[in-house]
């Protein structure tokens, strides 16, 4: 059953198909998401209102690359979420580096040739820390709903 006991796609609960670390993972994915496309439209459509064309242009360009970015580190710790924990740090670290060497280039790219490509460098700048926040805001905000079971694991004689 999906949400609210409707059958989810194809009859087949897709929660099920998660384990619980998968699944938590998933709901900060989710979160993130959303507080990042939302900033990324909040941000783009203040720009293009305030500084025209050129200026919206380089707003969607920093939202999209912001929300690129944490979608595909966050997609790592969903795919890897049941591997044992070593495994999950050297596939986490793997993708920051993939993804920061990506946005090096790109942005190093975007900082050379920002006239010839049409865009505004302090509002990609601004706009990438509004995105870089709004993301962290949804993700927290997911975070703060999470339920994580705690287990006392003390032993009873004064160790824990």
């Amino acid at each position: 059953m999906g949400a609210a006991g409707a059958p989810a796609r194809g009859g087949v609960d897709v929660n099920a198909q998660l384990s619980a670390d998968a699944r938590r993972a998933r709901r900060l994915l989710v979160g993130g998401l959303v507080g990042g496309v939302a900033a990324g439209v909040v941000g783009t459509v203040a720009c293009l209102i305030g500084g025209g064309s050129q200026a919206g242009t380089s707003a969607a360009a920093a939202a999209i690359a912001v929300v690129v970015f944490f979608a595909v580190g966050q997609l790592v710790q969903v795919v890897c979420a049941d591997l044992r924990p070593v495994w999950i740090l050297v596939a986490s670290l793997a993708s920051y580096a993939l993804r920061i060497g990506v946005l090096g280039l790109v942005l190093f790219l975007a900082w050379a040739h920002a006239a010839e490509w049409g865009l505004v460098r302090g509002v990609v700048a601004g706009q990438t820390v509004v995105g870089v926040v709004g993301w962290l805001a949804g993700e927290i905000w997911a975070f703060s709903r999470l339920r994580i079971p705690v287990f006392d694991s003390s032993t009873g004689d004064g160790r824990s």
